[in-house]
């Protein structure tokens, strides 16, 4: 029996008990707008590494070709290296290189050597520029790499959809139909089962327990996707797809993923 949580009925038979299996489905509710977001990743220890690499050895060689480059000329390069490590391993790896470049900078190029001192005016505009360089490179290029793996995403979803419409050519009855929709739906990394609609209910559905059964009902009669991943039952292991058409729905699409699967790969 499934009921909303707003029924009267079903806090009156849960405050009653019994010999039934209850099922509190929220309402949908729909989904918040998604901003485009640089994910939480893990500490970038060789991003760090690498860039005190490349200041140990800008350093080096500006110290001993000193005489020969002038303070400015090293100030470039080392927003060059800041601007490069932004580029390639994010913001905050271009923070940490822009503030131990200014440091080294500092210490081993502005007069006087061998002393860290931002008093001087310039030496606090430096600082500036070199953070700032550091916190829109490496944001910009954060924000482009979500872009290109997107793109990438729907790309190979487009490759997808052409080969799986190939595929559709070759099957001759419903049974052959359902057996590729699950065979192409299960490359996304687990398990997966079509329910067609009989007579307003949905058949095939024995290989689920009674939640998993509640849960594609509800896509199926709401038209709204369930389970895992979603608002709704989303303790469910399965992700239920309504298959909807203009004629209505012809049953739902369920998905046991390995592991959570990415909105692009779900699309396709």
């Amino acid at each position: 029996i499934v009921f909303a949580r707003s029924s009267p009925l079903s806090r009156k038979l849960l405050r009653r008990g019994g010999a039934f299996s209850l099922h509190i489905v929220p309402e949908a509710k729909p989904a918040p707008e998604k901003r485009l977001s640089l994910p939480r990743a893990a500490m970038d220890w060789p991003g760090y590494a690498l860039s005190l690499l490349l200041l140990a050895l800008v350093t080096g060689a500006g110290f001993a070709l000193r005489r020969v480059l002038p303070q400015e000329a090293m100030g470039l390069i080392f927003t060059a290296v800041v601007v490069g490590m932004a580029s390639r391993h994010g913001r905050d790896v271009g923070l940490f290189t822009a503030i131990a470049g200014f440091l080294a900078w500092n210490f081993f190029f502005l007069p006087p050597v061998f002393t860290l001192s931002v008093t001087d005016p310039q030496d606090v505009v430096a600082l500036a520029v070199f953070l700032a360089v550091g916190l829109l490179t490496g944001t910009i290029a954060g924000r482009l790499r979500i872009e290109a793996e997107s793109a990438r995403a729907r790309i190979e979803m487009l490759r997808r959809i052409a080969l799986f419409g190939r595929k559709l050519g070759r099957a001759t009855d419903e049974t052959g139909l359902c057996r590729l929709i699950e065979e192409e739906a299960a490359e996304l990394g687990g398990e997966a089962a079509v329910l067609l609609a009989d007579q307003g209910r949905l058949r095939g559905s024995t290989r689920l327990n009674e939640a998993e059964s509640a849960a594609a009902d509800w896509a199926f009669h709401h038209l709204v996707p369930t389970g895992a991943g979603t608002m709704t039952l989303p303790s469910v292991p399965w992700r239920f797809l309504p298959l909807a058409t203009e004629a209505g729905p012809l049953g739902v699409l369920g998905l046991r993923p390995k592991l959570p699967l990415a909105e692009p790969r779900i699309q396709a």
